[in-house]
């Protein structure tokens, strides 16, 4: 087992090593095929796809007469050819429905034709294989109406945020999508709209102690309201309305409709049903309070009260003294107790 591992470590270890080798190899390799096709191509094209061109295709595309802008008499030679292989994408479509030369004009034999056709798509495919896994010139481009928009959105946190409103409209390149880079340009007043937006954003950012967020809203009462209904928020998750005649101990004051009080009975019932776990650290306070929806913090700060014993107080002794062998049915005697 051990020889077979420092095989295929071995194996590894030149793959590692003779791949950049073998990559420059077949690189220079294939290099030096592109090489002779395109000297062949070149001599044919000025042997016979030239001629050609002038005989048949120069009184239409050359000179002041150039039909759909083409000008074949500027392909004085082969590199002047591989300069625009539009063109000549354009030429084998052309050879290939036989619409030119036109009808009224003078035809080259089937030979002819079948020889310029070739020699076209010959060069079209080296041009092809030359340029593989090029994406050509690639346009630094900004960002969609739209995808600024969801930009924005995500940064903030802010499904409503939509500052591209005013913006204007992106046009649609020639393949139909509106974020295409040759489409999406940039002008001095769409920078002015950019502008606009970066202060109606910073419009809507509240500044920490350690850092910033961001709000719906503008002023700073809409801010102060947001904070003070996440505080309610915290205590209406731990809190009752209300309360009993159990006892139970006010933790905040308010609206006579909103005075949350503690449901204390609550969490003595569990540090009385989970002591035993709790002391034997089978349960974690987290875990506890996660499974009753209580507070995490509220029901540390009263398991550690409880537990200390070296702490004398007046106060808690007699309840540590009970709880520590209180069952759940003493859990409202406790609470009375608290009450007291």
């Amino acid at each position: 087992m051990r020889s077979n591992l420092c095989l295929c470590r071995r194996n590894l270890w030149l793959v590692l090593v003779l791949a950049p080798l073998v990559v420059s190899v077949l690189g220079s390799r294939l290099s030096a095929v592109r090489g002779a096709e395109a000297t062949q191509l070149d001599v044919a094209y000025r042997s016979d796809i030239k001629p050609l061109l002038k005989q048949f295709c120069h009184q239409c595309h050359s000179g002041d007469k150039t039909e759909a802008e083409i000008d074949l008499a500027v392909f004085s030679d082969f590199n002047q050819v591989r300069r625009h292989p539009q063109v000549w994408q354009k030429i084998s479509e052309m050879l290939s429905s036989e619409q030119m030369p036109p009808p009224d004009e003078l035809q080259p034999t089937a030979d002819e034709r079948a020889k310029m056709l070739k020699w076209t798509r010959d060069y079209l495919m080296m041009e092809a294989a030359s340029h593989a896994g090029d994406p050509g010139a690639v346009v630094l481009r900004r960002l969609s109406n739209v995808e600024y928009t969801y930009t924005l959105q995500d940064l903030t946190g802010l499904a409503g945020l939509n500052v591209a409103k005013e913006f204007p409209v992106d046009s649609a390149a020639g393949e139909g999508f509106t974020n295409v880079g040759n489409s999406l340009v940039m002008s001095p007043s769409l920078l002015t709209k950019y502008l606009d937006a970066a202060k109606e954003v910073s419009a809507h950012a509240v500044l920490l102690p350690n850092g910033l967020r961001f709000s719906a809203s503008k002023t700073r009462q809409d801010w102060t309201n947001e904070i003070l209904d996440e505080i309610r928020g915290i205590y209406d998750r731990y809190t009752s309305d209300g309360g009993d005649a159990g006892g139970n101990v006010p933790v905040r004051k308010g609206d006579t409709d909103r005075n949350g009080r503690l449901p204390l009975e609550r969490y003595l019932l569990a540090t009385v049903e989970e002591r035993d776990a709790l002391s034997g650290d089978r349960k974690t306070i987290e875990a506890v309070a996660g499974a009753r929806g209580l507070s995490p913090k509220y029901l540390g700060m009263l398991w550690t009260m409880l537990q200390d014993s070296n702490a004398q107080s007046r106060l808690l002794d007699p309840l540590r003294a009970q709880w520590k062998t209180a069952t759940a049915a003493d859990v409202p005697q406790l609470t009375g107790l608290v009450a007291k």
